[in-house]
């Protein structure tokens, strides 16, 4: 009885240790959006506490979805792990070089939304960005990531590509992967509706600062 119901499992293709991960994992880039907002709590526009609890339905909402997916439809078991070599001085400087970098290039933001949550910012507009490309070039982007942040590093620029790939479309990354097992128009349509939902976030995020 036993075996019968584990082959039934197996035949739907039901994975509860995948909708888990995906579950906590998701949890996690929420938590750092919303700390990244939280910091500058002094720089919130009178009131915008409602439009942090709208975005936060929202998000349970999409976190919901997506680990429905996840447990019915898993996607591929790339069975990858990040590792990170604390004793490679290569690592260690692509790695500073990409915080530094992405700091910097933040800034650019400081009119719309105060430093440091300009780092979140930007963290949207990549994610937003390769979300859209993904409507067209879906495996593509795919593969990119994984190019990037798997693939063998054997120069600081590799190590650079690395964690600017990891800190800036890690979500567009997971998103993805789990669309890819699903048939293709629905795959669009999840697609374009993740595109609408990151328009929507940023949209919320900014307007919490009052621009």
């Amino acid at each position: 009885m036993v075996e019968k119901a584990q082959v039934n499992l197996r035949n739907k293709k039901i994975s509860f240790k995948r909708a888990t991960r995906f579950f906590f994992k998701v949890h996690l880039y929420f938590l750092v959006f919303f700390m990244g907002t939280i910091v500058n709590i002094d720089d919130w526009e009178e009131g915008s506490i409602n439009t942090i609890y709208i975005l936060l339905f929202f998000s349970v909402l999409f976190i919901a979805f997506g680990t429905i997916i996840a447990l019915f439809k898993p996607s591929p078991n790339r069975n990858k792990k990040i590792h990170i070599n604390w004793k490679e001085p290569k690592e260690i400087w692509g790695m500073g070089i990409c915080v530094v970098a992405l700091t910097l290039f933040s800034c650019i933001f400081i009119p719309i939304v105060p430093f440091p949550s300009t780092i979140i910012l930007v963290i949207f507009v990549f994610n937003g960005v390769l979300a859209t490309v993904s409507l067209l070039l879906h495996p593509a982007i795919i593969y990119s990531y994984e190019l990037n942040v798997y693939g063998e590093a054997q120069t600081v620029h590799d190590y650079v590509y690395k964690y600017v790939a990891l800190i800036t479309s890690n979500v567009n990354y997971r998103i993805q992967l789990e669309l890819s097992v699903l048939p293709y128009v629905v795959n669009k349509l999840l697609a374009l509706l993740f595109v609408a939902y990151i328009v929507w976030m940023a949209s919320g995020f900014i307007i919490t600062f009052g621009e």
